[in-house]
C-alpha cells in the first residue's frame, strides 16, 4: 500500500506495515518509523497548522503525535498517549483515516472507519 500526504517540507508514505517519513524537498527518507506499540499503522495525516507533527493511528486505535523533525513521539503523546478514552480504544471497525478541520488553529482531529 502506498500513500502520500505533503506536510511542510515532510511526505509519508506507507510500505507493507512500516510508516516511512521522506523529506519533501530532497526526496530522500528522513525516518522509519520504528513499530508502534507493535501494531501496525492504519492512518496517518500532518496537522496542517504545525510543521512536521504527524497524528498516527495503529490498529489497537492508540493515538500517537510524532514529531517528524525530531525523530520522537511529540509532546502530547509522552503526556497523554496512555489515557485516551474507551470510547476511541474501542471504535467500531477500527479507525481507517484522520482528518483535521482545515482551520490551522484547530486541534479537532476526526476519526473515521468503515462502520
Amino acid at each position: 500500500m502506498s500513500a502520500c500526504d505533503v506536510g511542510g517540507e515532510f511526505s509519508k508514505r506507507y510500505k507493507s506495515t512500516r510508516l516511512i517519513c521522506e523529506h519533501g524537498e530532497l526526496f530522500r527518507q528522513h525516518w522509519l518509523v520504528p513499530p508502534l506499540d507493535g501494531d501496525p499503522v492504519t492512518a496517518a495525516t500532518f496537522h496542517s497548522g504545525s510543521n512536521g507533527l504527524l497524528i498516527v493511528t495503529t490498529s489497537a486505535n492508540v493515538l500517537h503525535v510524532l514529531d517528524v523533525e525530531a525523530k520522537r513521539l511529540g509532546e502530547w503523546s509522552r503526556q497523554h498517549g496512555n489515557r485516551l478514552p474507551r470510547t476511541f480504544l474501542e471504535f467500531p471497525g477500527g479507525i481507517q483515516g484522520l482528518s483535521f478541520c482545515p482551520s490551522t488553529k484547530s486541534t479537532t482531529v476526526i476519526a473515521y472507519s468503515s462502520k
